[in-house]
Order: C-alpha cells, then structure tokens, then sequence
C-alpha cells in the first residue's frame, strides 16, 4: 500500500476508534488523551505492523489491555 493511501485508511480507522472510545469513556477530549498517549497507537501508525486491519473492539481491547498493565 502506498504511503498515501494508508494515511487515508488510517485516519478513518481512528475517527473510527476515537467514537467507540467515547461512547465507552464519554469524554471526546479523554478518548483523544488516551489514545495519542498509547503504545497502540505508535504500533497503529506503522503500517508494517498490520494493526490497522484490526477490528474497532480489538484495538480498543488493546488498549484497555494497555491501561490495565501500566496502573499494575
């Protein structure tokens, strides 16, 4: 894929997962904080890791996964 189609994809992968996080966290502005801050998505933003063939739940199951080992 070329670098400008992946941009595309990936920027509706993320308002995709951005609007799933808030209907969870409720709070756009703490759905944006958690996932910019996130090892998912500097793995999300690679294009050679594949994670944005992932569905919306599982990225954010990631994420939770994420959250919940760096408060242990």
């Amino acid at each position: 894929m070329n670098q400008s189609a992946f941009e595309a994809l990936l920027v509706i992968k993320l308002q995709d997962l951005l609007s799933f996080i808030k209907e969870k966290k409720g709070s756009f502005k703490v759905s944006v904080h958690w996932l910019y801050n996130s090892g998912v998505f500097e793995m999300l933003s690679d294009e050679s890791s594949k994670l944005w063939q992932m569905s919306t739940p599982y990225l954010y199951q990631l994420l939770e996964n994420e959250k919940n080992d760096n408060t242990h």
